[in-house]
């Protein structure tokens, strides 16, 4: 049989041969075609070894979230939520922090250095 997931939380081609990975090892698995661009798996497997659940469960242990497509559940929607909202965030603080140093003529270059360190570790924080 093969069957589509809806994959969540995957940002680089690291997080897509982990997930690949971990569902491969699966008994009953013969192929997985994951696709980081649409956040999707493709998973050929023999049903009557393995199941859905336990495709999904494999890519939970990986540290990811999957459903089958339309069974979104509400941990996924939050997860999905939440890194947008973090982002629009950090642009904001940005801009508050540009708009303070546009005021002055002289700006102290110890404080853009401390902001642009900022930024880096928010950014990374929302990976």
């Amino acid at each position: 049989m093969k069957q589509k997931f809806d994959v969540m939380g995957m940002s680089c081609s690291a997080c897509s041969s982990h997930v690949d990975g971990c569902v491969r090892k699966l008994k009953g698995v013969s192929s997985v075609e994951v696709n980081l661009l649409s956040n999707s798996m493709n998973v050929e497997y023999d049903e009557n070894t393995v199941n859905p659940d336990a495709i999904i469960s494999a890519v939970q242990s990986a540290g990811y979230d999957a459903c089958l497509p339309g069974e979104k559940n509400e941990t996924t929607a939050i997860k999905d939520d939440s890194k947008p909202i973090k982002k629009r965030i950090i642009l904001f603080k940005l801009e508050e922090k540009t708009a303070a140093l546009n005021g002055s003529s002289n700006p102290n270059f110890e404080y853009i250095k401390m902001l642009f360190i900022f930024i880096l570790l928010q950014i990374i924080d929302t990976r």
